[in-house]
């Protein structure tokens, strides 16, 4: 898979097909929306999803982490689903890549979904950051909004569009969205749906395939 390498405020990120972008100068991966546990949230409402899935999702991110060398991995919202018991495996799962990855500095900052019991339950080697991480030039949240103190990298909105050519074909991916004064990631967990944006001409797109990330900046493309 090939990544693209982009600058936004002067600096260089790695856009990933796997949904993740990695800041070279802070050697850190950022993902938002992993949604690990969704599965055992709909399950216990009674909604039967195969086993697996959140285990298969903290494969592939550490993966990525091996990939990239990354020192700290920061995660923008939402690595959790809701309320989670001790029994789970995916929280195994997820200690055990931490056993393998000691010297890795893993930081979340707080989502909508990260609710107090999941805090407690991975409160042993991880940071959870309540609200935002100012790292100039860039501000990391979870909910994307404009911030004085820089330039928003945010999570929470799962992005994706959709381009249509003049037979009414259509293709919908994710996509990594930059705005004038923030980008959003897409999301990354493999039980996750997306959301349909409305770009402006001036914001920049970035669309995901199956082994590269391509620049459809300006493309015309219906969101109908």
């Amino acid at each position: 898979m090939k990544d693209l390498e982009i600058i936004c405020q002067s600096q260089e990120l790695k856009l990933h097909p796997d949904k993740v972008a990695y800041w070279p100068a802070a050697k850190t991966l950022l993902v938002a929306d992993v949604h690990a546990g969704k599965e055992h949230i709909l399950g216990r409402a009674g909604i039967s999803i195969p086993a697996g899935i959140s285990e298969d999702t903290l494969d592939h991110l550490f993966a990525l982490v091996d990939h990239y060398c990354a020192e700290r991995l920061l995660i923008l919202g939402d690595f959790t689903h809701g309320y989670h018991t001790r029994d789970e495996a995916w929280i195994k799962h997820f200690y055990d890549h931490l056993a393998q990855h000691d010297q890795l500095n893993v930081q979340i900052v707080a989502g909508n979904h990260d609710k107090h019991t999941a805090k407690r339950l991975l409160d042993k080697d991880v940071v959870w950051i309540p609200d935002c991480l100012v790292e100039p030039p860039f501000v990391f949240t979870h909910i994307p909004k404009p911030d004085e103190r820089g330039y928003v990298i945010a999570g929470h909105l799962h992005p994706a569009y959709v381009i249509q050519n003049n037979s009414k074909e259509k293709l919908q991916a994710p996509v990594f969205w930059f705005q004038q004064s923030m980008g959003v990631l897409p999301a990354f967990g493999h039980f996750t749906g997306a959301g349909k944006i409305q770009p402006e001409t001036t914001d920049r797109l970035f669309i995901t395939g199956p082994d590269c990330v391509i620049d459809i900046s300006g493309v015309t493309a219906s969101l109908r």
